[in-house]
């Protein structure tokens, strides 16, 4: 019996959002709310996860916050009111998670300010204690009430997401010098007084400057805090997220069995907090994040097949900061059995090189392709067809300005797209836009680098490579024939190329412009870098597909992206 009050809610919202539908492609839709219930593996009340943190609320540029604006509790309401009628469920990303950006009795504002100015020694009136959260919290602000009551006053349900062992800022905790400004959301006391429970010793180390899960006040600190928040707070959820830093164990001193017991054990107890703090006649539901590899999964020590008898009632599956079609989601899926999983798409299909013109105090200095609505439903629908429950959808206000000026232009997010990605029917039907990309160098524990990408891929003269990709193309298509682009990362030279399809040869074609548009222009390619092929839809299988290509000539060049559009 899930929670009444969460179903009322949900229905709410679905009912909302059918109103708010108005100029995008769910229009003429006519699914119930039965409908989009029984879709779920798990009749899950909601389909569609919005992500939001305090970054967004208070450092990108936005309707409701200008540059260098004071933080205000109607930033955050704002900020869950743009989303009305297009997510279900809004989690809201706590800071680093153990600073607590609530009205805590175990480390409140007051005692890590207090601690801060002793040991940094930066006095209470430094900016970032005058202008942020932290200010709002000290004068008895009530950032977690503030949303929540946000949250239900906008239909959506309130989940707080928990970064279980963010690396954020960590690095400056082991600077030896008074006056440290950065990372205090993220650098808790109990941090710093605990130094020697670092996987590595190393500042630099994102990987390891991590606290260690093995030891029990790691994990019997963070579950303190989180029975406080669902013993003070009407909140309708909670997101354990393993990927803010998917590293908890050195895996070569935790072996594997050792590692799962442990992490089994710490959702269980979060299970049995949520379901002793819950009203009655009432549920809250338990979500975890993981990383979209069965590689970083297990290092994080989660076994998915014993989610359900953990009592998780979903799984979102997330690439880190990115959209992308190559992950291990159909394996994911599959362990999870009766656990409903939602697919993550974000802002973004890969990153380029720093484009800051001059030296920046910024962090956020590279550029980005983003995602565009026909890529949102065209992941969406490969998705479905892969068994998910629903979507998630993380970063997307980064759309907006934020970081280096120079990593424009910026644009307004495409808010209304995630409602329409909430509906397999609408994206089955939608136009397709299929991308392989190379993301970033993913922090893993995998020596060759980002686990399972096939981009970037270095093509030398002569040479052959082989890549995957999964298609399922919509019903009725205009057009026989769809587009097939290769991108590589420096102007060609002379150079050429065969490409294959499931084994067939496919002809070259001039057709490299954008094919619905150019939308956001960063990081697109052109007539030096672009090669485009006839793609016919019969050679197209549903499911996996096989494409080769074959270089001649020199010199070698990247292989950055393969696109498959289909109109």
């Amino acid at each position: 019996m899930k929670k009444l009050l969460s179903l009322l809610l949900a229905f709410l919202m679905l009912f909302t959002a059918v109103a708010c539908s108005q100029g995008n492609p769910a229009d003429d839709d006519t699914t119930d709310t039965a409908d989009i219930t029984d879709a779920t593996n798990d009749n899950l009340p909601f389909k569609v996860l919005y992500s939001n943190d305090f970054t967004n609320i208070t450092s990108v540029i936005s309707p409701y916050h200008k540059k260098y604006q004071a933080f205000t509790p109607e930033m955050l309401e704002a900020s869950i009111a743009e989303v009305e009628g297009y997510a279900d469920v809004h989690l809201l990303q706590m800071g680093g998670g153990r600073v607590p950006l609530w009205q805590s009795d175990i480390y409140s504002m007051a005692d890590h300010r207090d601690w801060w100015c002793e040991y940094f020694g930066v006095s209470p009136d430094h900016y970032i204690w005058t202008t942020g959260v932290n200010k709002y919290l000290l004068e008895g602000g009530d950032v977690l009430a503030d949303f929540v009551d946000a949250c239900h006053n906008h239909n959506q349900l309130a989940f707080v997401s928990l970064r279980l062992n963010d690396q954020h800022a960590l690095d400056n905790a082991m600077i030896e010098k008074k006056g440290q400004t950065q990372g205090t959301e993220f650098i808790s006391r109990f941090y710093v007084e605990h130094l020697e429970y670092r996987i590595s010793q190393t500042k630099n180390d994102r990987n390891n400057r991590v606290l260690d899960w093995k030891h029990e006040e790691v994990r019997s600190t963070m579950l303190a805090l989180i029975a406080e928040q669902c013993e003070n707070y009407d909140i309708d959820g909670v997101e354990l997220d393993f990927q803010r830093h998917p590293s908890f164990f050195d895996i070569n001193a935790t072996p594997s069995t050792e590692r799962i017991e442990i992490m089994s054990n710490f959702i269980a107890e979060v299970r049995a907090i949520l379901d002793r703090t819950t009203p009655e006649g009432e549920y809250r539901y338990l979500s975890v994040r993981v990383p979209a590899y069965l590689l970083l999964i297990n290092h994080c020590g989660l076994d998915l097949t014993r989610f359900d008898e953990l009592g998780v009632d979903l799984c979102v599956s997330s690439d880190h900061y990115f959209s992308s079609l190559d992950t291990e989601f159909p394996a994911i899926v599959e362990r999870l059995g009766e656990v409903p999983a939602f697919f993550e798409m974000t802002h973004t299909t890969y990153t380029g090189n720093d484009v800051a013109t001059k030296a920046s105090p910024l962090s956020d200095v590279f550029n980005y392709r983003r995602t565009t609505p026909e890529q949102f439903r065209t992941l969406a629908n490969v998705a479905y067809h892969q068994g998910a429950a629903g979507v998630s959808f993380f970063n997307m206000a980064y759309y907006r300005e934020y970081g280096d000026i120079s990593r424009g232009p910026f644009h307004e997010p495409p808010f209304a797209v995630m409602r329409e990605c909430g509906d397999p029917a609408v994206v089955a039907a939608a136009a397709q836009d299929y991308l392989l990309a190379p993301g970033w160098a993913c922090w893993s524990f995998d020596p060759i680098g980002r686990v399972g990408q096939q981009m970037p891929r270095p093509l030398r003269d002569g040479m052959t490579e082989t890549f995957t990709i999964n298609l399922y193309p919509q019903d009725k298509v205009e057009s026989p024939v769809a587009i097939l682009r290769l991108q590589v990362e420096a102007p060609l030279e002379g150079q050429t190329f065969t490409v294959t399809w499931n084994g067939e040869p496919l002809t070259p074609s001039n057709d490299i412009e954008e094919p619905f548009g150019v939308q956001y222009p960063s990081l697109l390619g052109n007539a030096q870098t672009l090669r485009a092929f006839a793609l016919p839809l019969s050679a197209i299988l549903d499911g996996e597909n096989t494409i080769t290509v074959t270089m001649q000539g020199k010199p070698k060049v990247s292989l950055i992206a393969i696109n498959v559009s289909i109109p």
